[in-house]
């Protein structure tokens, strides 16, 4: 083989060399890409876009339901409820249509709920079951910061 074929061949070589090289660090960059998308993404899905629902209202011996549609921002990754009065107790279920075993909210304790990530909190029942001693009707007055 002569000096000049010699020196083509090592230069061809070394240019696939570079080639493959190149292709290599695209490809490194491409999964590196990837795997920052799916981390993007993960991290959104952690975070709560920041309180959606802001609202009062009252809860009597009749059950309150709020639920989608009729509160729009809704599903919720969680919620901070208080009650106000003058009821002193307030029940509250989270995506159930019943009320079992419920520990009563007193006036001005908050209760909250976080469904973490995942979310999914669409409806929530209120009630004070009824007229409390010192009340003419059990009605209680509740606020309500949901968080999207």
């Amino acid at each position: 083989m002569s000096s000049r074929r010699k020196d083509k061949a090592a230069s061809s070589l070394e240019n696939a060399r570079n080639v493959d090289q190149e292709v290599l660090r695209t490809i490194t960059n491409m999964d590196i890409l990837d795997a920052l998308e799916e981390l993007i993404e993960l991290t959104r899905s952690t975070i709560a876009e920041g309180i959606e629902a802001d609202f009062t209202g009252t809860a009597g011996n009749a059950t309150t339901t709020l639920e989608y549609p009729g509160v729009v921002t809704m599903p919720w990754k969680g919620y901070t409820l208080f009650n106000d009065g003058p009821s002193p107790v307030l029940y509250v279920a989270t995506n159930r249509n019943y009320f079992d075993g419920e520990v009563p909210l007193k006036v001005g304790q908050p209760y909250h709920i976080d469904f973490g990530a995942k979310g999914g909190i669409r409806k929530i029942l209120l009630t004070t079951k009824g007229p409390v001693s010192g009340t003419v009707n059990g009605n209680t007055s509740f606020r309500i910061f949901g968080i999207k």
